[in-house]
């Protein structure tokens, strides 16, 4: 379990090569990790099950579907002063998953001009979640030395993330861990479906976007395991919602076959293939951004958030 976790929550980081890629490329991976993807260290320390489950992270589902014809779009991220009211645990952790993945869609695009504002806004919030970060104020100096780096911003951030999953860890506040997955997985879909906009001229990239039915999956089997907390309950009633979308897309039969890449991994191609046509699309993209808007305006069942 813990190291599902890991790969789970190595969030928004890994972005190798973000700042050289070609503009007009997204990133080729398959329907699941690389077989032979690094870990951050930390995962060998706490490493318990020989599991090894496929999950991208939500940085790499937005990297995934990026696509030339994919620009962005810089209203989209959560507004800074939504944090006013975040009061309770819960939208606080939602929302720091939020701003995560915000910040690496900034960095994805290169538009670092906010990273600064953003950074700061996730090293407050983990800061009132009681999350400990080591020499958090250096990093936060290095941001503002390197907002015009989006390589240096990204080791930055990487940094950050990591320190953020091993106090997690070593703390076993797994059911921490599971709200703040919610949070940034959801607005990385909200992310994705947004910067379609029309169906019929992003079809191949909504068909990525549906892909990631059994990525959302095994995330609400891992909150389901700590719904126990409350605050994991309600996090948990969001994906489902989100999985009761994707199970409507149908799913094409096909046959699966292992490659070797130019880097010389193993990748699983082919397999079951999951289909999205305009009406599904529109329909989730509808749906996914009400869950999201209750997310990031603090709202659940129409009650707004009160303090702890």
């Amino acid at each position: 379990m813990r190291e599902f976790i890991h790969m789970l929550l190595i969030v928004l980081v890994l972005l190798p090569g973000c700042h050289n890629k070609p503009e007009d490329q997204g990133e080729d991976p398959p329907k699941g990790f690389d077989q032979q993807e690094k870990l951050h260290s930390h995962q060998q320390e706490y490493r318990e099950s020989p599991v090894f489950y496929r999950y991208p992270s939500a940085r790499e589902m937005l990297a995934y579907v990026r696509s030339k014809e994919l620009s962005y779009k810089p209203g989209l991220v959560n507004p800074l002063n939504n944090r006013q009211t975040y009061h309770r645990s819960l939208s606080k952790n939602l929302n720091l998953g939020v701003y995560m993945t915000d910040l690496a869609y900034m960095i994805l695009f290169q538009r670092t001009n906010k990273a600064r504002d953003y950074f700061n806004r996730v090293v407050s919030l983990s800061q009132e979640l009681r999350i400990v970060i080591p020499h958090k104020q250096k990093l936060v100096e290095r941001v503002g030395q390197n907002l015009h780096e989006p390589d240096s911003l990204l080791r930055i951030f990487q940094d950050y993330q990591s320190e953020i999953i091993a106090y997690l860890m070593k703390t076993d506040q797994e059911d921490k861990l599971a709200v703040f997955s919610a949070g940034s997985y959801l607005e990385g879909l909200y992310l994705a479906l947004q910067l379609v906009g029309d169906y019929a001229d992003n079809q191949q990239t909504a068909n990525k976007i549906a892909e990631q039915k059994y990525a959302f999956s095994h995330l609400e089997q891992f909150c389901r395991s700590h719904a126990r907390d409350s605050n994991v309950a309600r996090a948990l009633t969001y994906l489902q919602e989100v999985n009761a979308l994707f199970s409507r897309l149908p799913v094409e039969q096909d046959q699966s076959h292992s490659e070797r890449t130019s880097a010389h991994q193993m990748v699983l191609k082919g397999g079951d293939r999951v289909i999205m046509n305009a009406s599904h699309f529109y329909a989730m993209k509808q749906e996914v951004e009400k869950i999201r808007h209750q997310v990031v305006a603090n709202t659940m069942n129409g009650a707004h958030d009160i303090q702890d």
